[in-house]
């Protein structure tokens, strides 16, 4: 559903479609997609610290720590966040 401001509207009634590409949202989802995105913000908080230290040189660059290192974060926001994770 494309929520609108009353003054929107055109002479015919009709709403105006949003941009094309745009996605519409339901309010529910939209609450959902946010609620999502700021439980996970301490996960990819610890995503960018361990790409920065690897740019820095203080971890060395490892495709083996890496993936380690995602599969334990993954594993801890499920248990953490439970059905509210983040599916990959």
């Amino acid at each position: 559903m494309f929520i609108e401001a009353p003054a929107l509207a055109n002479a015919t009634g009709l709403r105006p479609r949003p941009p094309a590409g745009s996605p519409v949202l339901e309010p529910a989802s939209l609450a959902l997609n946010v609620t999502q995105s700021c439980l996970a913000a301490p996960f990819e908080a610890l995503r960018s610290q361990y790409a920065s230290a690897v740019t820095a040189g203080v971890v060395p660059r490892s495709l083996l720590a890496s993936g380690q290192l995602e599969r334990c974060l993954d594993n801890l926001e499920k248990l953490c966040l439970g059905p509210l994770a983040r599916r990959r």
